[in-house]
């Protein structure tokens, strides 16, 4: 996890990091933080190749505005989330133009960031699945990404269009997390995602990253008639 904080006020920035640093560690999620004084510092940072998960921005500082930054952040990065922080009252609404997750006023700031940052985790898990790997690490996958998932050793390999993770759990458990999310068994304990399947031979599957797997004959019409309903019994 990665977040930015843009304020100009040295004990407001304070306070921020400390809040957000002590409810990650308490989420047991990882985390990095890059402090700012000023918006055009922030944009630098990103236009040299920094990039952030969420940004704590304070919407009046001295020399930018901040939905001004937000702008220019959203047209180099349309994903990252956006928390605006201000000692005025009344200006939530200008968020909406650069899709803010919320909105804090500074007398309020410790309930209002504990309130922003447990939507932030909500939104960023909803949809997702979570899995554990051989290292120990847990990993949060949105559905959509993950191509294929096949077993290995004692446990799974799960490929995603960021790349491939090896799993601690058994092809079995990480088969019942995928039931009813649009994938099908195509050979014995390797289960792809329906709509990511790009071609099918005879006796193999080509996947939309080019990778290749068996299919069984016996399962084949089972892969043909989930690819019929995907596309609404058109080929």
């Amino acid at each position: 996890m990665r977040v930015a904080i843009c304020e100009d006020e040295t004990l407001i920035r304070t306070i921020e990091r400390e809040q957000i640093e002590a409810f990650f560690e308490e989420e047991s999620v990882e985390c990095t933080v890059d402090s700012f004084e000023d918006g055009l510092f922030l944009l630098q940072s990103m236009e040299g190749g920094a990039g952030y998960d969420l940004i704590v921005l304070d919407l009046q500082m001295e020399h930018s505005d901040g939905i001004e930054v937000a702008v220019r952040v959203r047209t180099m990065d349309p994903k990252c989330e956006i928390l605006f922080v201000t000692g005025l009252e009344g200006r939530a609404t200008e968020g909406y133009q650069v899709q803010a997750l919320d909105y804090i006023v500074k007398s309020n700031l410790r309930e209002g960031m504990t309130k922003a940052l447990v939507r932030f985790m909500e939104k960023r898990t909803r949809g997702r699945l979570a899995f554990e790997t051989l290292s120990g690490e847990v990993i949060l996958v949105p559905r959509q990404e993950i191509l294929w998932a096949e077993s290995e050793n004692r446990g799974s390999l799960l490929v995603t269009t960021d790349g491939s993770y090896h799993l601690s759990c058994p092809i079995g458990k990480v088969a019942q997390k995928l039931d009813g999310a649009g994938f099908v068994e195509i050979y014995k304990s390797i289960f792809v995602q329906v709509c990511c399947i790009r071609r099918v031979g005879r006796d193999t599957v080509e996947m939309q990253n080019g990778g290749k797997l068996p299919l069984s004959r016996r399962k084949r019409s089972l892969v043909m008639k989930q690819i019929l309903a995907m596309v609404g019994g058109r080929l």
